[in-house]
């Protein structure tokens, strides 16, 4: 709240007119008008004489402390003291019918929030790099060449904004041989993250740390400018080997989707599906 929003109720929870506060501290009446849409403040003394035609405190107008009551609130107060025991216990019964109705609208609320994050997606295949070799700096061989397959991924919230994955043939800073990286979209890239970058022909997983691209790896040096290179994505975590089906199929060791759950409007997609699955099939025979 403002210096002028807190001038302006205290003035209204003493039922005053911005000419009569202006009388009362021998001030302008377009005075008032122009603190309440702070367009600037009165000075010390006459902020004295505010507070003490206001009932107020100066910490309060100024905002300066951690006075929680405004002036309205007080006045609430004042009257609830004035009441007598049968006035308190309805005031109290209101209270509490009010309290409960609020904690229902929080849980209901959470609820809601839960479902909404809860909400299954549709199952995506998406392209998959299969043990890739990485180098000490970062590097990867991932050349301009096509997937070695498609990965099926599951309908589940964390995994709606990844576009391919890669499954890396050795170890390099936090991540372990075999791990399958999830990489998202290039243009969500902020300070801290990890992504996929082409420099010069060459294929790296880079850290983004104010403008500069690093290594994973903590004992390599700087590798270059942002400008430099070229994102290819935001690694947006790991493959969870929990969230595969049992009942996917596999090509080359990649578990692929299955026509169950599919849409059945997409044809494009089942198109694929089943092609997959017939070397799926030839693979095992």
């Amino acid at each position: 709240m403002t210096f002028g929003n807190r001038l302006r109720e205290a003035r209204k929870s003493k039922k005053l007119t911005q000419r009569q506060l202006a009388e009362m501290i021998h001030a302008k009446h377009n005075s008032i008008s122009d603190w309440e849409n702070n367009k600037n403040k009165p000075d010390p003394d006459t902020i004295e004489l505010i507070c003490g035609a206001l009932s107020i405190t100066p910490n309060y107008l100024l905002g300066t402390s951690d006075e929680t009551f405004s002036p309205s609130e007080i006045e609430m107060i004042n009257q609830y003291r004035r009441l007598d025991n049968i006035g308190k216990n309805h005031i109290s019964d209101v209270l509490q019918w009010e309290f409960d109705r609020m904690a229902q609208v929080d849980e209901l609320s959470s609820t809601i929030t839960e479902m909404k994050d809860d909400t299954p997606l549709p199952m995506r295949i998406i392209p998959y790099y299969s043990y890739v070799r990485v180098g000490d700096n970062g590097e990867i061989a991932l050349g301009p060449l096509p997937p070695s397959g498609y990965i099926e991924l599951p309908g589940l919230q964390k995994y709606k904004d990844v576009i391919y994955a890669i499954q890396l043939a050795s170890s390099i800073s936090e991540y372990e041989r075999g791990d399958v990286l999830l990489i998202g979209p290039s243009g969500c890239m902020s300070d801290g993250d990890e992504g996929i970058f082409l420099i010069d022909g060459s294929v790296f997983i880079l850290q983004l740390n104010d403008g500069k691209l690093i290594s994973s790896d903590p004992d390599c040096k700087v590798v270059c400018m942002e400008k430099n290179a070229k994102c290819m994505g935001k690694i947006t975590g790991l493959l969870d080997e929990d969230d595969i089906q049992d009942e996917s199929y596999v090509v080359d060791g990649v578990a692929v989707a299955a026509q169950k759950g599919m849409d059945p409007n997409d044809k494009e997609l089942r198109k694929m599906t089943e092609m997959l699955i017939n070397i799926a099939k030839e693979n095992n025979e």
